[in-house]
């Protein structure tokens, strides 16, 4: 009995074995692409994740995994000049701009659509929204001399 155990686990043993799978390095990540180039193996990378290099021509070559290095050039917050108001918002006729310094600035509609841009430089300025449709829009105003922008969501209500 014991041989006949011996040899079915043998035998179970030879028969997983003969099935087995073999993986490849692969990087699986949410936010890593592929790119196959045609003789020259393939490259697997992710964002801000270890990256798997593979060459294969008559061998398989794999570089490892490795750490990006990132490089981070600035992490202040760049602020606008506090002296600039639009009013009213919400608003049904007249919107108001208003800087201490000459600015340019832009009007889009929620779909990101330019609707108007103011390409004189002002201080004041006052536009007519009436004939725009009810909904929300992006002013984007810009300093003249920075290249400094601040966006303001503006409410158009009838």
């Amino acid at each position: 009995m014991k041989k006949l155990c011996l040899a079915a686990s043998l035998l179970l043993a030879v028969y997983c074995l003969a099935r087995s799978q073999t993986l490849s390095p692969t990087l699986l990540s949410s936010g890593s692409a592929r790119n196959t180039a045609t003789g020259f193996g393939s490259l697997e990378w992710s964002i801000g994740e270890t990256m798997v290099e593979t060459f294969s021509n008559a061998n398989i070559l794999t570089q490892g995994f490795h750490q990006v290095y990132l490089t981070v050039t600035a992490t202040d917050d760049v602020t606008f000049d506090p002296s600039l108001s639009v009013f009213p918002n919400p608003t049904c006729s007249v919107l108001n701009i208003h800087s201490e310094q000459s600015v340019l600035a832009r009007l889009f509609n929620h779909a990101g659509q330019l609707i108007t841009s103011f390409t004189e430089p002002f201080r004041e300025q006052q536009y007519d929204v009436s004939r725009l449709p009810a909904g929300a829009y992006f002013l984007e105003v810009r300093g003249l001399n920075t290249q400094q922008t601040k966006t303001f969501k503006i409410a158009i209500s009838r």
